[in-house]
C-alpha cells in the first residue's frame, strides 16, 4: 500500500482503468507500460466480468471480448507478475464479489500481495462482507478501496471510511462508468464533508471524459479516475491503444 500513499503525495493523482485481456493480454502488459512512461500514478486493472453491474457500454464491451479469449485468474497475475519486473507503479485490481468469492478471500490476498498487487476495489461486495476483506488485506498491507456517493446514507458512509484504505473511490454521479459527467454543486459539498471525516485521500470517477471536467475536479479530489474515456477510442479504432494514450494525455493535461 506504500506505493498508493506516494502516489497520493502529489496535488492530484491521475488514474486509469483499463481492461485485463483487451484487446489481448500482450497489449495490456504494453498498455500498462506506457501509461507508466505518460506518468499516471496509479493502474486499475480490470478483470473481465460477465455482468459488471457497475460499468457502462465501453468496459462491458471490452470485458466480452476479453472474455471470449478465455482470460483466467491465473493470466491475470502473471501479467501483474511480469509487470512488477519492469515498472513500480500501484497496480489495483477491479472485480466483482462473485470472482473473489469462487477464488477465495485467503487465497487471492496472499496471492496478490505474492505478485505485487497493492490492492483491490470490489464494488459489488455486501458492506459486512466488505468489513471482513478489508481486515484479512490489512494483514497484508494491501488496500481496500471501497465506493462512496451522494446517495450513500451516514452510517454506510461511516463503514466506509472506517474500513476504506489506499483511497476512497467517490463516484461523480448516479449511473454507471462512461455516462456524460455533469459536474454539480452538491458533489463538491460531498467531498467536503468526507474530508473533514477522514484523511484517506478522495479519488473521483464515472463519466469523467475532457480537459475541462478534470480542471473543474483537481481543485476538489486526490485523485481522478478515468476508463471509458480512455478505452473508448481503443475500441473505435479496433484495439489501436495508442488512440486511448493520446486520450489520456489530453484529458488529464490539466495535472500536467
Amino acid at each position: 500500500m506504500n506505493r498508493i500513499k506516494k502516489a497520493f503525495e502529489q496535488d492530484t493523482a491521475k488514474i486509469v482503468y483499463t481492461t485485463c485481456g483487451y484487446p489481448n493480454l500482450k497489449k495490456t502488459e504494453k498498455i500498462i507500460l506506457e501509461l507508466a512512461n505518460q506518468k499516471t500514478d496509479i493502474i486499475e486493472i480490470g478483470f473481465p466480468f460477465s455482468d459488471p453491474m457497475a460499468d457502462g457500454t465501453v468496459i462491458q464491451k471490452t470485458s466480452q471480448l476479453a472474455l471470449k479469449q478465455g482470460i483466467t485468474m491465473k493470466d491475470y497475475f502473471n501479467l501483474i507478475k511480469n509487470l512488477r519486473k519492469k515498472t513500480q507503479i500501484p497496480l489495483i485490481l477491479m472485480t466483482y464479489a462473485n470472482i473473489i468469492y469462487h477464488y477465495g478471500y485467503d487465497k487471492i490476498i496472499r496471492k496478490a500481495k505474492e505478485v505485487g498487487l497493492d490492492g483491490f476495489i470490489i464494488p459489488d461486495m455486501e458492506l459486512d462482507e466488505n468489513s471482513k476483506f478489508a481486515g484479512k488485506c490489512q494483514k497484508f498491507d494491501l488496500a481496500n478501496i471501497m465506493i462512496a456517493s451522494e446517495n450513500t446514507t451516514p452510517l454506510r458512509l461511516k463503514k466506509i471510511i472506517t474500513h476504506s484504505t489506499g483511497f476512497i473511490y467517490i463516484v461523480s454521479q448516479p449511473g454507471v462508468t462512461g455516462s456524460e459527467l455533469n459536474i454539480r454543486k452538491s458533489l463538491v459539498t460531498f467531498s467536503k464533508k468526507i474530508k473533514n471525516l477522514t484523511s484517506t485521500p478522495l479519488a473521483v470517477g464515472f463519466g469523467i471524459s475532457s480537459a475541462k471536467d478534470v480542471e473543474t475536479l483537481k481543485k476538489h479530489f486526490n485523485g481522478i479516475i478515468v476508463g471509458s474515456a480512455f478505452l473508448k477510442p481503443i475500441l473505435e479504432s479496433k484495439g489501436n491503444y495508442a488512440q486511448g494514450l493520446k486520450a489520456i494525455q489530453t484529458i488529464f493535461s490539466p495535472l500536467n
